[in-house]
């Protein structure tokens, strides 16, 4: 360590003595006289720094770090104590973790505290490394720190840090949106520490409720307010989805509060983002179940729906029908969707409504061809267009090859609602008789050109997510309006007419009222899964070589809900040789994973740190090899997986499904279905549990593995991936769908 040069013969013989004792490691010899120089010479910093080195020395790193930020307020640009302190807290917060590891403790309060110690670390680290750019320690430690936050390793921004943040004139919520939207996330964050600092802010989980927030002024509040949003839609990014809940709760909480006192202090639009952040803040932590009370402040907000009848509306719709948000039942939505139904009555002027009663207006169409319109703003290098792509391809296929009953040429028109278009986009126009774009349209005047073009069966394939245009559809452009593929709940828009689903997903009638729209029901399933382009080979089951069965789960952390965990427990609690492996990209997130593990001990699971594995994956090639880890997959509940249970099945991979009475619970039971795959289908967590043991048996090994090793090829040809065949389906459905409306 370095000593601090001061013209004071006691003080000069006092720091040799110190160097001499650190040469020698005699670190209780030089605790003593480091004690010695803080008492006789408080006021410099080579005291405190050598005391800290003293106790770090012995492990004490929270006495170590205390006496260094002590050093740190007399010189707070001394270079040394601030790779000391970056050092220091790095030791503090692994220190903490063993801790807490091996006493099985996994409170909030000390995830959060290790977490947040390996942040300042890493802000001291920063610190330094901008002296000393070259110091491999320093990079070492925080790419350390970046593993364990899950963040990257990117040290290229750090020459130009300094000067923005010691600007004061940047500590305003202007600056950190624009910095935020330039994914400029650290930086945002370090200056939203800089705004609280100066506008002296400490507000936290435990003392929100205790703080006066009527002496506030509104519109500081409402700032506050976006600060913390933005602050949990930084750690969101990052993955970091403990600490963005915590952001987002805070900041809902402040809007309570702003609602005590009155709900015009802030605009719709916020409240909306608010709510719907921490909404989905909740599902990302397993927690969606809460989610009901947010969707409540929601609904409750709407004042004026004279006024502000689409955007009210259709906010508060996406809240309550999102399973990522609200964790809905059968009585719940068909609730809701009478809700939306009566509240929307005589609310759009019925003279702007295109009519399409009269039939002989349809003597001006073509009647050898039906015009079918897609309305998407993602038609380019997304989930949708890829399978819209190859529903294309294969109905101009079956047409050319004149394989379909159909009576009728479909005909294609797209009208795009974005400004993004790529080569996907490219491929798709080739199929369409006309590429529109309505990004810059009303709503009116979108529904006014579709309406000129003739279209006879209208698709909405975005839903409620992003860029969609429902709005458009209370207009009723086409006599025949449906939605489907990118929305998995009802759209709740009256004007919409049809969604394409079939007997698995919507077995009863009774099912059927979770929807405003009418079923129709597709002949084999509601869903064509096109495989990826490359993929490894399928290997042998990997229980041949362990011994014992390896659960797995690829879903989203979002799906992961209370009912999920009860489930995994359940089976493995019961078939105490077998192992779980959880894989999934938010799993870099350290708290997240101590969470889960928590949740798993609540559960009564044994042996957790030998029996299930946390693997955080980002690379497509990489998720796709996993698979060759597990032996089977375990499903969600009550949402299930959707495009992973596809994939899974492509590796060879079955998935063992518990049905539900909404149709997000049993898209998973329709896949399987159509793979000719009946015997993973679970009505019960009783069955589950009885296919679980079943297969994990190991005179039932070879009987997976045989399955394994050929079930990429019995699902290609399986009604899951033919697409000409669903094709087929889909052209004469439309057939069937616009005679049934002429004969009305």
């Amino acid at each position: 360590m370095n000593e601090q040069i001061i013209n004071t013969p006691r003080y000069e013989e006092l720091v040799a003595e110190v160097l001499n004792f650190h040469k020698q490691g005699d670190f209780l010899q030089m605790q003593k006289v480091a004690e010695n120089i803080i008492k006789e010479f408080p006021e410099f910093t080579f005291g405190y720094k050598a005391l800290g080195v003293a106790y770090s020395s012995f492990g004490d790193y929270q006495k170590a770090v205390e006496q260094l930020l002590k050093a740190e307020k007399i010189d707070p640009k001394d270079n040394e104590n601030i790779a000391n302190l970056g050092v220091g807290f790095f030791n503090l917060a692994h220190n903490y973790q063993i801790s807490n590891k091996s006493s099985n403790k996994n409170s909030n309060a000390d995830l959060f505290a290790i977490i947040e110690h390996y942040k300042k670390a890493k802000s001291y680290l920063l610190k330094a490394l901008q002296q000393n750019p070259q110091n491999q320690n320093f990079i070492n430690y925080i790419e350390q720190i970046n593993n364990i936050l899950g963040e990257k390793n990117d040290f290229s921004y750090l020459q130009k840090t300094e000067a923005i943040i010691t600007n004061i004139n940047n500590y305003n919520l202007p600056t950190i949106q624009k910095l935020f939207s330039e994914r400029n996330y650290n930086l945002a964050e370090e200056l939203i520490k800089k705004y609280f600092q100066i506008n002296n802010i400490n507000i936290n989980l435990s003392n929100i409720e205790n703080i006066n927030f009527a002496k506030k002024n509104i519109q500081k509040l409402v700032e506050i307010l976006q600060i913390y949003t933005l602050l949990g839609d930084i750690y969101n990014v990052q993955g970091q989805m403990i600490l963005a809940n915590q952001n987002y709760q805070i900041a809902f909480t402040i809007l309570q509060k702003i609602f005590a006192e009155n709900k015009d202090n802030i605009e719709h639009s916020l409240q909306f983002a608010t709510c719907y952040k921490y909404a989905q803040s909740l599902a990302s932590i397993g927690e969606a179940d809460k989610g009901r009370i947010v969707a409540n402040i929601m609904q409750s907000s709407i004042v004026d729906f004279e006024n502000e009848v689409e955007v009210n509306y259709f906010r508060t719709m996406r809240m309550w029908i999102d399973p990522y948000c609200v964790n809905n039942n059968l009585q719940t939505m068909e609730s809701f969707i009478q809700w939306a139904k009566s509240t929307f009555e005589n609310k759009v002027k019925s003279d702007e409504i295109y009519q399409h009663k009269d039939k002989n207006k349809f003597d001006n169409f073509d009647k050898n061809t039906l015009k079918i319109g897609f309305v998407s703003a993602d038609l380019n290098d997304h989930v949708v267009s890829i399978f819209l792509k190859k529903l294309l391809f294969s109905l101009n296929n079956i047409q050319n090859k004149n394989i379909t009953n159909n009576d009728y040429k479909l005909e294609f028109y797209a009208y795009h609602n974005s400004t993004i278009e790529d080569e996907v986009s490219r491929q798709l126009k080739s199929h369409m008789k006309q590429w529109r774009n309505i990004v810059n349209l009303s709503d009116k005047n979108a529904a006014e050109l579709i309406y000129n073009d003739n279209i006879n069966i209208l698709f909405d394939l975005s839903g409620h997510t992003a860029g969609n245009r429902l709005q458009m559809f209370l207009y009723q452009p086409a006599p025949i309006q449906c939605t489907w593929f990118g929305w998995i709940t009802s759209s709740a828009i009256p004007t919409m007419n049809y969604i394409l689903l079939d007997n698995i997903s919507i077995p009863n009638k009774q099912s059927e009222k979770q929807y405003c729209e009418k079923i129709f029901y597709m002949p084999e399933v509601w869903d064509v899964f096109t495989p990826p382009n490359t993929a490894p080979e399928i290997n042998e089951l990997p229980a041949l070589q362990n011994g014992y069965i390896t659960f797995g789960s690829f879903h989203n952390v979002n799906k992961v809900s209370p009912a999920t965990l009860d489930l995994w427990a359940l089976v493995l609690n019961n078939i105490p040789q077998t192992k779980f492996i959880y894989i999934r990209p938010q799993l870099k997130d350290f708290l997240l994973v101590q969470k889960l593990v928590s949740e798993f001990k609540k559960r009564n699971v044994q042996n957790i740190n030998e029996r299930i594995k946390f693997i955080s994956n980002t690379r497509r090639d990489e998720y796709l090899l996993n698979h060759h880890k597990v032996d089977i997959i375990l499903d969600t509940f009550p949402i299930c997986g959707v495009t992973t249970t596809c994939e899974s099945l492509y590796m060879g991979v079955p998935t063992i499904t518990l049905l539900g009475e909404l149709a997000f619970s049993r898209f998973s039971a329709s896949f399987l279905n159509a793979a000719g795959l009946q015997k993973f289908i679970c009505k019960s967590k009783k069955e589950v549990l009885k296919v679980a043991k079943y297969f994990a048996d190991s005179k039932n090994f070879a009987e997976l593995n045989a399955l394994r090793l050929n079930l990429r090829q019995q699902i290609l040809d399986s009604p899951l991936c033919d697409a000409d065949r669903f094709a087929k389906n889909f052209a004469e459905a439309m057939q069937k769908i616009w005679q049934d409306f002429l004969n009305e």
